[in-house]
């Protein structure tokens, strides 16, 4: 059900007839509008974009900045590969990663990281 904030002093004189919209139908409308925005609230809320592409450039964006020059290194490839795992597996893709090949969060050797990644992404 949708609930609806009134102001204590409304100004109705924009409104026709200088009273509240009362219409059925206008009604039913902007509920049937409202719940499609409310069904996507936890994509909106956190100003993802509701189109892929869109939303994977800004997945990229965020872990490869343009004002960085990560493109001299293995980095961006690094970089990359995140977003593409954040898009693909979502937003806790290195929690997921680590309980499905029995990692340890500590492991810090590189080699050992891109391994099982790779092995990871093989598997899917």
């Amino acid at each position: 059900m949708v609930k609806v904030l009134l102001i204590s002093t409304p100004n109705l004189l924009n409104l026709p007839y200088g009273k509240y919209l009362s219409d059925k139908e206008l009604h039913h409308d902007l509920v049937k509008i409202f719940t499609l925005y409310a069904e996507q609230s936890d994509r909106l809320s956190s100003l993802e974009s509701t189109q892929n592409n869109e939303n994977f450039n800004q997945i990229v964006a965020r872990k490869n900045p343009k004002n960085n020059f990560y493109s001299g290194s293995e980095s961006t490839t690094s970089r990359v590969a995140a977003a593409t795992c954040e898009k693909n597996i979502g937003p806790h893709y290195v929690t997921q990663i680590n309980d499905e090949l029995s990692l340890s969060p500590r492991i810090t050797k590189r080699t050992s990281i891109i391994t099982a990644v790779s092995k990871f992404m093989e598997e899917r």
